[in-house]
């Protein structure tokens, strides 16, 4: 099983993510103590010695009757978190929120999926309604084609800032529009204010002119009134003519917001917390 995996749903039991989807507290107690020794989940130590170089050794016998029930019961525990977090009304699960609550059960999901083979090597039966993670991830990426973000811009050239905006958002699953992304609302509860500056800059003693573009993007829940997201950019650019500098301004504006924004945006989703 992938170790990244492994660790975020282990940091997750741990700082009590869990706690607002499952009752199961045994499970959240197997879970802590069997965090580093996820493959012992069963085991008992019989025997400790030590050498005499200090080097000390032990002996884990695993009862496949023990370790079949352990596992059975961390994946039942698992299989009423996955319920909890996918059982939303249609409002709920077109948000932010809800995608984040997919993606988290797909995490747990495969988890399942490993502790089930383990049982099934152990010679028992897991538990039924055990399936891949796939499933919620796919329904999670459903979920984004289905939420409208708007794109507020104070000022843009040709539509390029926006542009470049819009690309991001296309390329992580949300639709592309004009004004507001997947266009089904006017009045879109993800909006991303964007504040766009673009001065000529004075350079005492330099021929060439310049200008300065500087670049303000807030993602922001209206229903709030909360920046989800802050993104800023800014740039000088010369060029012998003044319409040139402004327009290497834009260009720099669009490489940027291309090549970080996509992942700055892909980074927090993945960082955020299912909500009840």
């Amino acid at each position: 099983m992938d170790e990244t995996l492994v660790s975020s749903y282990y940091e997750a039991v741990a700082n009590g993510v869990v706690e607002g989807w499952t009752d199961v507290t045994e499970m959240k107690s197997t879970i802590r103590t069997a965090a580093e020794f996820e493959n012992l989940l069963g085991a008992e130590i019989k025997e400790v010695w030590h050498d005499s170089k200090g080097n000390h050794y032990a002996v884990a016998v695993m009862e496949k009757g023990k370790s079949a029930r352990l596992y059975n019961n961390t994946i039942q525990a698992n299989l009423n978190i996955i319920r909890n977090l996918t059982n939303m009304t249609a409002s709920e699960k077109n948000t932010l929120n809800g995608v984040v609550r997919y993606r988290f059960a797909a995490t747990i999901a495969d988890v399942n999926v490993y502790y089930a083979n383990v049982v099934s090597l152990l010679d028992a039966v897991p538990p039924d309604g055990v399936i891949a993670g796939s499933r919620y991830r796919l329904e999670a990426q459903n979920i984004i084609k289905t939420i409208p973000v708007g794109i507020r811009i104070s000022w843009d050239r040709q539509g390029r800032v926006f542009g470049a905006f819009a690309k991001c958002l296309s390329d992580l699953g949300f639709d592309g529009g004009s004004g507001v992304l997947g266009g089904a609302t006017a009045s879109p509860r993800y909006v991303l204010n964007v504040d766009v500056s673009l001065q000529p800059v004075q350079l005492p003693g330099n021929s060439d002119k310049f200008a300065r573009i500087e670049i303000a993007a807030n993602l922001t829940d209206t229903r709030g009134n909360l920046i989800l997201l802050p993104y800023n950019f800014n740039s000088r650019q010369g060029h012998q003519s003044q319409s040139e500098a402004e327009n290497r301004c834009i260009a720099a504006a669009e490489r940027a917001i291309n090549e970080e924004y996509s992942e700055l945006l892909t980074n927090y989703l993945s960082r955020l917390i299912p909500k009840n």
